[in-house]
């Protein structure tokens, strides 16, 4: 299960998950016409992090790698092999996971 997601920026806001189905809502307000779009309100960006975090092949100049993220690093916490840990993962070494939490019974353990 997803716990959260989190960055090491405060302008970030911190999603946290529960258990049984999440949905990401971009927020509509009375205001609201069937003019205005749900475009740019951070949905997509959510699941980039997620796949991020969780290893996805990166490319400099594409995706979260790009320029104006430099410095930032996210964090996902899962429950993953019986328990429950926190991976992240910087834009300056993508190449690189900071696992924290117990990995005892993961099939594969990570290198020190």
């Amino acid at each position: 299960m997803i716990h959260s997601v989190s960055a090491n920026r405060q302008s970030f806001h911190p999603v946290q998950f529960t258990p049984g189905l999440n949905v990401i809502l971009a927020e509509r307000t009375a205001g609201s016409t069937q003019k205005d779009t749900r475009n740019g309100l951070g949905k997509s960006t959510l699941i980039d992090i997620l796949d991020f975090c969780l290893g996805s092949r990166t490319t400099r100049g594409k995706g979260l790698l790009i320029e104006p993220l430099v410095g930032w690093e996210f964090t996902v916490e899962i429950s993953l092999g019986g328990n429950r840990v926190k991976v992240s993962r910087a834009i300056d070494k993508p190449n690189r996971f900071v696992i924290d939490g117990d990995t005892a019974g993961w099939v594969e353990q990570p290198d020190i």
